[in-house]
């Protein structure tokens, strides 16, 4: 129980810290860069975030139970290497990519400066080895490197950063922060654990892009899910609707996202635990998911209590009843969204990683065909409904899935 405790503490505090870092940074760069600038450098990171999806390949998920289920140091450390060998290769292909397009479009070619600053932050993540130190339950080494980096190019950027011309430091000063962590976590991986790096031959390069196309696709559709509401809305209504829809959204996310930091604690121990008895395996996975379902409730109805404060507290309005009537549906995030989180985990342990792609392929179809008419019903409400409806349908499928893997035993 120590580690899942550590692992909780450590993982829960690098989120609060993710929390409140932008808050600090977002209106100070706004008031500085003013808008129109702050809108090319959201642009710049909107896309730099798509490169990270084609580094991360899925690994940020499967890669803690590779290595939590190796029983050797030559086991970790081949797992480690041929990680780290493909996420060396997506980024060279990444890079090319990223200049062909540039190059290709003079609206993009007009922020090159920008677009090769913030390729620092795909470099800095493909090297970050997060993933190795939650699957050693040693996720306190993640929490120490990204805070302290977060929070020195933070300050850096807060101090020079002080006029429009100043723009070209905030890539940079952020770059240079996930270039920081990801060489911190190479050392200490060596240094704590004496696992080293060995470039990886082409079939193994090959075995792991084919063993994990079903999680990089996953994250593909999650990433166009998690957005296609707004951008039917973009379409459909205007930025008024779209601006309430994104700031209840914004904290219902939050919300949702408190116990994620317990579920990714307990996930090595739920690997390891499989590989020895998968009858206990599943008996926890239940009592979990009791656990999850209690908390998850209690959260919901304080929220529903305090709803009002909640959104008055963000937004700096009171009763503003466009937003908490969109946040008194997607409210209902805090108990699907960590429960289907631990069933993803429990279905990429079972080797069921097809099915979870092909279970969220579905509710982008779901999704995509029912937003239209959401909204056509009830504008940014209808939109609520559908992504709660749609999560339902998730955690039907992954329950019955689950249940299904249980009694086959």
């Amino acid at each position: 129980m120590k580690p899942i405790f550590s692992n909780f503490i450590s993982l829960s505090a690098l989120q609060w810290v993710n929390y409140i870092l932008p808050l600090v940074t977002f209106p100070y760069l706004v008031r500085v860069l003013g808008v129109e600038i702050f809108g090319i450098l959201a642009l710049v990171t909107a896309i730099t975030s798509y490169l990270n999806i084609v580094v991360d390949y899925g690994f940020n998920v499967t890669a803690v139970n590779d290595i939590a289920k190796c029983t050797s140091k030559d086991k970790i450390e081949k797992v480690y290497s041929s990680i780290l060998t493909v996420k060396i290769i997506l980024v060279s292909l990444c890079f090319v990519v990223m200049l062909c397009v540039v190059f290709l479009f003079d609206f993009f070619l007009d922020n090159l400066n920008l677009y090769l600053l913030s390729f620092g932050m795909v470099i800095g993540r493909s090297i970050t080895t997060d993933w190795f130190f939650l699957g050693m339950n040693s996720a306190k080494y993640s929490a120490y490197i990204n805070i302290f980096a977060k929070l020195i190019f933070t300050v850096l950027i807060l101090w020079l950063v002080n006029n429009k011309d100043d723009y070209y430091l905030v890539p940079l000063f952020t770059s240079l922060g996930y270039i920081a962590s990801g060489l911190l976590s190479l050392i200490i991986v060596k240094a704590k654990f004496n696992i080293g790096f060995t470039f990886q031959k082409k079939h193994i390069v090959k075995d792991y892009l084919k063993q994990n196309w079903h999680m990089f696709v996953t994250n593909i559709y999650t990433n166009i899910y998690a957005t296609v509401g707004l951008i039917f809305l973009g379409i459909m209504t205007n930025n008024v609707i779209v601006g309430y829809y994104s700031i209840a959204e914004k904290i219902a996310h939050a919300a949702a996202n408190l116990l994620i930091p317990f579920v990714q604690a307990i996930y090595p121990h739920m690997s390891k635990r499989a590989c020895s008895n998968n009858k206990i395996f599943f008996s926890e996975v239940k009592i979990v998911s009791i656990v999850i379902f209690v908390f998850s409730v209690l959260m919901t109805l304080l929220l529903f209590k305090y709803d009002n404060l909640v959104v008055s507290i963000v937004t700096g309005e009171k009763d503003n009843q466009s937003t908490l009537s969109i946040f008194s549906i997607l409210i209902f995030l805090v108990i699907t969204t960590p429960i289907i989180t631990l069933y993803v985990h429990t279905l990429i342990i079972g080797k069921m990683q097809k099915y979870v792609r092909l279970a969220t392929r579905d509710a982008l179809i779901l999704s995509v065909v029912f937003m239209p008419i959401g909204i056509y019903w009830k504008s940014s409400e209808g939109v609520s409904i559908v992504v709660i409806l749609t999560q339902v349908f998730l955690l039907l499928v992954f329950t019955y899935k689950i249940i299904s893997l249980s009694r086959d035993l």
